[in-house]
């Protein structure tokens, strides 16, 4: 059976595909990448919000749906503490199987723990 490098197989959800993605933008945005760890992680279909059609502009006509994804990360900072932040991710899915995600820190313990 085909995996992804996220490790997203074919035959699951749309949720679990939503949250590979948005932990990988998490990881993108990490000083220490290959050091995060994932909790909490939870993800629910969401409509099409005014502020998602600001940052897809005119891809927001094709969007076909909508995952808000939450959790928590914990990772190392540049000086090798621990952080841990609160996420919220928009997981967006376009008619042509692309996605886009769109990643916001709530709260974050340390600094140099982001790009």
């Amino acid at each position: 059976m085909f995996t992804d490098p996220l490790g997203w197989r074919p035959t699951d959800p749309p949720g679990a595909l939503a949250q590979a993605n948005c932990q990988k933008a998490v990881r993108d945005d990490l000083v220490a990448p290959t050091t995060a760890r994932f909790s909490a992680l939870r993800a629910s279909k969401d409509p099409l919000a005014e502020d998602d059609r600001m940052w897809l502009r005119s891809d927001a006509r094709r969007v076909r749906s909508v995952w808000a994804v939450y959790g928590d990360a914990e990772s190392q900072t540049r000086s090798d503490a621990t952080a841990h932040a609160e996420f919220a991710c928009r997981a967006v899915f376009v008619d042509d199987n692309s996605e886009r995600t769109l990643v916001h820190y709530r709260r974050a313990d340390a600094m140099g723990w982001l790009r």
